[in-house]
């Protein structure tokens, strides 16, 4: 198993893509200093988002993942997490908190342009 260090995101976007999703299928955790860097390398693609949003668990992300058309799997995988509607609120009571980066910042205001409490409600039943 590779382990995931800053280095792993200077690799081709595919090459990435896959070495996320391996890890993702093979169910071991991430330790605490994977985590952390998933989840503070700055990357606004929401395939790539979405994968990392399955390894942490981080509801946000999932749902940009799930709107991205170019990896089927992991937009599948997203689809299959369960997210309800008090979930998409505490996205919005966080968002509203401001005590966060501008990258988190950028994921929780794509999140809830893209998921607009109407649409989410729609799609969800």
């Amino acid at each position: 198993m590779i382990p995931i260090t800053k280095d792993l995101y200077g690799l081709p976007r595919n090459e990435l893509i896959d070495i996320l999703k391996n890890r993702f299928q093979s169910n071991i955790p991430l330790s605490k200093v994977e985590e952390k860097i998933v989840l503070e390398t700055e990357v606004f693609s929401y395939d790539i988002l979405g994968i990392i949003g399955l390894l942490t668990n981080d509801k946000p992300r999932i749902l940009l993942g799930r709107l991205q058309p170019f990896d089927i799997e992991i937009q599948q995988w997203c689809k299959e997490f369960t997210i309800v509607l008090a979930d998409l609120e505490k996205i919005a009571d966080d968002y509203l908190e401001d005590n966060f980066t501008a990258y988190t910042e950028q994921i929780l205001r794509d999140v809830m342009n893209e998921y607009p409490k109407d649409r989410f409600l729609k799609n969800n039943n």
